[in-house]
């Protein structure tokens, strides 16, 4: 009874505490991989820092008619390398130097090959990993216009902890992985005869989190806002959330993945009584997308003031960037609800120029343009 004791014990401390890293052997994308992602309703991602738990147990399928989306990885006949058909649009990867990077995007209409590749994850990925850089890359709109676009990308682990499923299953040592891009699009004729007004610079926000989950090669849920610009001016916001079901995955010989959740379900069944442990259900994240913060936005030389109020509790992201897409500013808060709350940003440094202060509040974007004179 002693051994079991210290053995549980010994157990606990590895699922409940131990960290997950996003590994190359266990989480690099592979030629092969098949699976189906199941569109949900969107939900804010929560908070951050470790200890979490993200309560899933209440997520529901968005909509009956809207479809899954089919997710295959392939290798690229014309370069050889890793692509990704995810719904509508194929990535082309490559893993230099255990760095994963995007070198190309191609939808219906758009082809991008990027010159600086986006470099969205470096292995191995650990809680208060960070990467940033610069990208740019050039292609083709409807094969009539040239497509510029160039921006920076920020990839940070800000939390860990344990998710609840919609199947009251308890998923151990999850990581969150959050990306930020914020970037600039510039277009032309590609031609360069009978030039139009398409030359002004659009921009474009978005954010992404991903639950990476022991066990599993690819993140088991993902949400992402992205509001797009026309010089300087918000013309369409949208948010989504999506899942892959264990179920869902087609993975052949994950022989590393296989060995770790035969490991971990022999230590959950020395931890637990075989039968009978369910995790009680939550009430779960708040899901309401009504816009529930109310503000005025002032500036004082190089400070920038934001007075708000809000309805409920909720988690805001505060970004600000210009017009080419360089990033200045990336706070997050969260914040009880009530009146009289203040943001204040240094504007010290900020060369004149028109910005971009970009608010999300639980997934429901504001955005507001200012000067710095």
């Amino acid at each position: 009874m002693v051994k079991r004791t210290i053995l549980s014990s010994l157990v606990f401390l590895c699922l409940g505490i131990s960290s997950q890293t996003v590994d190359y052997g266990s989480n690099i994308p592979r030629s092969g991989d098949m699976m189906t992602r199941q569109v949900l309703e969107y939900f804010p991602p929560g908070e951050n820092g470790q200890g979490v738990i993200w309560d899933f147990s209440g997520l529901t399928q968005e909509s009956d008619s809207v479809e899954d989306i089919y997710v295959e990885y392939f290798i690229d006949p014309d370069s050889s390398r890793l692509s990704v058909a995810d719904g509508d649009v194929i990535l082309r990867y490559s893993d230099l130097a255990d760095t994963l990077r995007i070198t190309g995007r191609e939808t219906a209409l758009e082809r991008i090959c990027y010159d600086a590749p986006q470099a969205v994850m470096t292995y191995p990925f650990r809680y208060g990993s960070v990467i940033s850089g610069p990208y740019s890359g050039h292609g083709t709109y409807c094969s009539r216009l040239n497509v510029s676009v160039a921006g920076t990308l920020l990839v940070e682990s800000d939390a860990e902890g344990i998710i609840i499923t919609e199947e009251l299953d308890t998923l151990y040592n999850v990581l969150r992985v959050h990306t930020l891009r914020t970037g600039s699009i510039s277009m032309n004729h590609v031609t360069g005869a009978e030039f139009t007004d398409t030359s002004r610079v659009k921009q474009e926000i978005e954010e992404r989190y991903e639950w990476y989950a022991r066990g599993y090669r690819y993140p088991l849920y993902e949400t992402a806002t992205v509001a797009y610009y026309d010089d300087m001016a918000m013309i369409h916001k949208s948010h989504s959330a999506s899942r892959i079901s264990p179920d869902f995955m087609h993975l052949p010989d994950d022989a590393c993945n296989d060995s770790i959740l035969a490991h971990d379900a022999y230590a959950r069944s020395i931890m637990f009584p075989p039968e009978g442990y369910r995790p009680s259900p939550t009430d779960g994240p708040d899901r309401g997308n009504a816009d529930i913060l109310r503000y005025a936005l002032s500036t004082d030389g190089y400070n920038l003031t934001l007075d708000y109020d809000l309805d409920k509790d909720a988690t805001l992201t505060f970004i600000i960037c210009n017009k080419m897409g360089m990033l200045f500013v990336n706070r997050r808060e969260d914040v009880k609800a009530g009146s009289g709350h203040t943001a204040e940003f240094d504007l010290n440094g900020f060369a004149p120029n028109d910005y971009i202060l970009y608010i999300n509040v639980n997934g429901t974007i504001n955005s507001e343009v200012f000067n710095v004179k």
